[in-house]
């Protein structure tokens, strides 16, 4: 699977600068053709570097990879978890929509519709497609790699805010750890945007299914549903089961 060898030849490289092909394909037990096709996806990512023969990591700062793998990686898993909870919203809803990617293919179904959109999203807010939906962007600190609103201000303008739905990202889901995400900002934002919500919506492709990142967002209890395009592996399922949570699989 090519996320599991991702994450294992990034951790290669932490140890070790640079590493030839025919190394990592000796240690992951495949094919030079997939390691190759697989460095090929991580330079696109922006989280290698390719030579002739082998790899070095990149030079990009942390937080710029991040949103590069964000940007590329699962885009079909995504545009299906998107459209099967934008299925859930009704013409004249209000709905807060969180930041990243899948987040963001959501926003370009419900934006066409008679809804309200709340969100600190800024991706959303410029959007050049035709409009239908009113949209409140909220004020705070601009985080500029992520395109997001964070901060006390941010935090401050859900006050007062009644939504239907609340629709969620994350970076990770693990069964000791629950939803993590890459700043204690945007972990700190999705807990008051939970607390506005009738409805809160877990949107997570299958790839974040035993992913821990920094900083824990949210506990698993505080999840109504979970949109995702795989089923989740048996012990992710009993957890969510005891907390209540119901999972919808995108086919």
């Amino acid at each position: 699977m090519y996320v599991k060898r991702r994450e294992e030849i990034l951790t290669a490289l932490k140890d070790t600068p640079t590493l030839s092909v025919r190394d990592l394909s000796d240690g992951l037990k495949v094919s030079e053709m997939t390691i190759r096709r697989d460095l090929a996806k991580m330079e696109a990512e922006g989280v290698v570097q390719r030579y002739f023969g082998g790899v070095r990591a990149s030079d990009l700062p942390l937080l710029q990879q991040a949103t590069n793998v964000r940007a590329s990686s699962m885009t079909q898993a995504k545009r299906r978890i998107a459209a099967k909870a934008a299925s859930l919203v009704g013409d004249g809803d209000a709905v807060i929509l969180d930041c990243g990617t899948t987040i963001l293919e959501l926003s370009r179904l419900l934006v066409q519709r008679p809804i309200t959109i709340v969100t600190s999203y800024l991706l959303i807010a410029s959007m050049q497609q035709r409009i239908n939906a009113t949209i409140h962007l909220s004020g705070g600190e601009l985080f500029d790699q992520y395109k997001i609103m964070i901060g006390r201000k941010a935090e401050e303008f859900y006050e007062g805010i009644n939504c239907k739905y609340a629709f969620l990202s994350a970076a990770g889901l693990h069964v000791k750890r629950g939803v993590t995400e890459y700043t204690g900002d945007e972990a700190a934002l999705k807990r008051v945007m939970l607390e506005h919500a009738k409805t809160r919506v877990l949107l997570m492709d299958s790839s974040k299914f035993g992913i821990i990142q920094t900083f824990q967002a949210v506990e698993l209890g505080k999840i109504d549903i979970l949109i995702t395009d795989k089923k989740p592996p048996k012990e992710y399922m009993t957890l969510l089961k005891k907390n209540g949570v119901e999972v919808i699989v995108a086919q």
